[in-house]
Parts: C-alpha cells; sequence; structure tokens
C-alpha cells in the first residue's frame, strides 16, 4: 500500500491546479484561459470545471461565460492565508 506521502489523486491534483489558476488580479477567467495557464486540455479543463461549479467552487457568470471562485474556495483561500 502507498504511504499518504506518494498516494496521488490525479483529478484531485488538477482540480486544485485549476483552483489556483484565479488570483485577486484576475479574479474571473474563461474554459479557454484556465486551459493555457493549467497545461491542461480544454476537454480535461471543461469536465472539471462543471463538477467544480457543481460543488460551488466555483461559479459561471452566464452573461460573460466566465468563472470565478465560489464560497468554499474562497474561504479555504482565505483561512489557508490566515485571513
Amino acid at each position: 500500500m502507498d504511504s499518504p506521502t506518494t498516494y496521488h489523486v490525479q483529478s484531485l491534483e488538477r482540480a486544485a491546479a485549476l483552483l489556483n489558476c484565479f488570483s485577486t488580479s484576475e479574479p474571473e477567467l474563461t474554459i479557454g484561459e484556465l486551459a493555457r495557464r493549467s497545461h491542461l486540455p480544454r476537454s480535461t479543463v471543461h469536465r472539471l470545471v462543471v463538477n467544480l461549479v457543481r460543488l460551488s467552487f466555483l461559479s459561471r457568470d452566464p452573461l460573460t461565460d466566465r468563472y470565478r471562485l465560489g464560497l468554499p474556495a474562497v474561504g479555504a483561500d482565505r483561512r489557508r492565508r490566515g485571513e
């Protein structure tokens, strides 16, 4: 059995990479921008984003088709930064 330090869940790592693409200077991103920044295929990004929206980690602006961090992700980021 793998130890906790060597056990990797690829989909979780990819989802975290997408969440880390957002910043205070660029709080909204498109699927294409997320794909470029994360170096993941656009189809993979779309599949992950659909699930992150479903879980409220991302929200989508239907007028601009851009995504931003949802409340769970914002709260986790603030806790990580000690706010």
